[in-house]
């Protein structure tokens, strides 16, 4: 099967409806394969996170298989996360205080089965409970939290799955209602990362700027261009992406399928596939053909014992017709951000919910991580935010700490207080 590349998408008639069959459905089926391959945690979050004082509150934001709790754990933070995926939330739970940066989410863990060790102590999914995360199940537009709540928040390649301007708006302002304002500093912070329209030029993202000419661009973006991104409307901005969910250990993986050998079922039995929803490493998937059908027989050799069959041996096994399911294909709703526009979007979320936009920083578009972090240090608040701005007492302001271009991805990191 030829490897699938992203799909222009026209604007949703029901977003409602078309974000609950494009996202959350697909994570759903999708949630023990895509968490065992997303266990590595992107360095500029946890630069921002290592930044943080310690014993510090925060949220995670549509956290996915909660790769980023342990970072925050590592660095004296506490931290919970909301997703809308049970099925990514049984991950998370599993990334709590016992647990150390890259290392594989637990799957499993679905905060409902108890256990109770040799030592007599509470289990959940075989660790102790105080080991396990704070995960909350809940909508990345939901208003669950009381506000002052937290003093930092992140939210990292979740909103872009949003189909409206207006929704990716309502999302932002979620980020923003919980933190707490402060007069002083340490102020609230937080940071949000999106997929970038722009694609660098080792991109493995089919899409974007490195989609090519061939994608028609009669599919623009859902979103009412700002002055920021006036030439957005020009582009394909929404997308479907699609995931492979591979077949069974011990199938090929390759374009064409290979069938299974009628005396190769033993090898197979308990194995467990991602195709029932079940654990999948990515170093499990292998991208050629490691066995041959004939190891996966009982391997009766020249000298074998075994009678002859009336027919003729034939040179090499022939595989029966193909009976195990094929790779099944989802595809994923996803918003390219263009220049300028994650900043105009939280900005016009803030202002909306009464917030004086203080005067922000340059652009960063630095590609290494390096530079990135240097980009990220130079743009520390050194005493009270919006020195020189008319101030208005008991007016809570946002301002914009710093944006950049990184790996293919905008990001965003800002702070809240009041006056």
């Amino acid at each position: 099967m030829p490897k699938p590349i992203p799909q222009p998408v026209a604007p949703f008639v029901n977003p409602d409806v078309e974000e609950e069959r494009n996202v959350h459905e697909v994570y759903e089926a999708i949630a023990p394969h895509f968490s065992q391959t997303r266990f590595k945690p992107w360095p500029l979050i946890s630069a921002f996170l290592s930044s943080l004082p310690k014993n510090a509150l925060g949220l995670d934001t549509g956290g996915g298989n909660g790769k980023y709790l342990p970072v925050a754990h590592s660095h004296g933070l506490e931290m919970i996360e909301t997703d809308r995926s049970s099925g990514l939330l049984k991950c998370a739970r599993g990334m709590g205080w016992g647990s150390s940066p890259d290392s594989t989410p637990v799957n499993g863990t679905d905060g409902q089965k108890q256990d109770t060790g040799s030592d007599g102590e509470d289990k959940e999914g075989g660790q102790k409970k105080e080991n396990l995360a704070e995960c909350v199940r809940g909508d990345l537009c939901g208003n669950i939290w009381r506000p002052g709540t937290f003093d930092f928040a992140i939210s990292i390649a979740a909103i872009h799955h949003l189909s409206t301007d207006e929704r990716r708006r309502h999302a932002v302002k979620t980020i923003m209602k919980p933190l707490k304002l402060n007069k002083k500093g340490p102020y609230s912070r937080f940071m949000i990362y999106v997929w970038a329209y722009e694609q660098g030029e080792a991109s493995k993202r089919k899409m974007g700027s490195a989609a090519g000419p061939s994608l028609p661009l009669d599919s623009a973006s859902n979103s009412e261009p700002t002055e920021a991104v006036e030439g957005a409307k020009e582009r394909v901005q929404d997308v479907l992406v699609p995931w492979v969910l591979a077949p069974k250990k011990g199938e090929t993986g390759k374009k064409v399928k290979q069938p299974r050998v009628r005396a190769g079922r033993e090898g197979k039995q308990g194995k467990k596939g991602a195709l029932a929803g079940q654990e999948v490493a990515t170093s499990q998937l292998p991208s050629e053909s490691t066995t041959s059908p004939s190891e996966t027989t009982d391997k009766p050799s020249q000298t074998s014992t075994i009678p002859e069959t009336p027919t003729a041996p034939e040179p090499q096994p022939q595989p029966l017709p193909a009976d195990e399911p094929a790779p099944q294909v989802f595809h994923r709703y996803y918003h390219l951000f263009v220049q300028g526009e994650l900043q105009a979007l939280v900005e016009s979320a803030a202002r909306e919910e009464g917030y004086k936009i203080v005067p922000s920083v340059p652009y960063s578009t630095t590609e290494g991580m390096e530079a990135a972090q240097v980009g990220l240090e130079g743009l520390a608040i050194d005493g009270d935010a919006g020195e020189g701005e008319e101030r208005e007492e008991g007016k809570k302001w946002m301002k914009v700490r710093g944006v950049g271009w990184e790996m293919d991805n905008w990001w965003l990191e800002g702070d809240v207080g009041v006056w």
